[in-house]
């Protein structure tokens, strides 16, 4: 399942809110995490937040070129 975090850890439910605008689900001002929300082995929660790097907004140069600037932040 896929939901939003408040940074606090508090989750919004979204699975019912389907019918619903943003806004009245949603605080203002408020900045949210996405994460994938799954089963473990013990059958507990297991929250991994999903993080977007920004390639789907990036041109194939800026893609090079973002590459090259994450290969040297690793070094």
């Amino acid at each position: 399942m896929i939901d939003l975090l408040e940074k606090t850890g508090e989750r919004k439910s979204l699975k019912g809110a389907a019918d619903q605008y943003a806004n009245n689900i949603l605080r203002e001002r408020k900045a949210y995490v996405l994460a994938k929300i799954s089963k473990g082995a013990a059958d507990e929660e297991v929250i991994d937040n999903i993080v977007i790097d920004g390639a789907c907004i990036r041109t194939p140069e800026e893609d090079i070129k973002w590459e090259e600037e994450q290969k040297e932040l690793e070094a």
